[in-house]
């Protein structure tokens, strides 16, 4: 999972989210960086 497929992603959730604040954004992208670490170290 490469960073560019993760920031697409975010970028989605943005447009799908723009009623989203900013804590929740965050905790998106939290969520997804955590979600691509773990399968990066995974499938290392």
């Amino acid at each position: 999972m490469s960073y560019y497929y993760i920031y697409k992603m975010i970028r989605r959730f943005s447009i799908l989210g723009l009623g989203f604040d900013t804590r929740d954004k965050l905790f998106i992208v939290t969520l997804s960086t955590g979600v691509s670490n773990a399968v990066y170290t995974n499938y290392k």
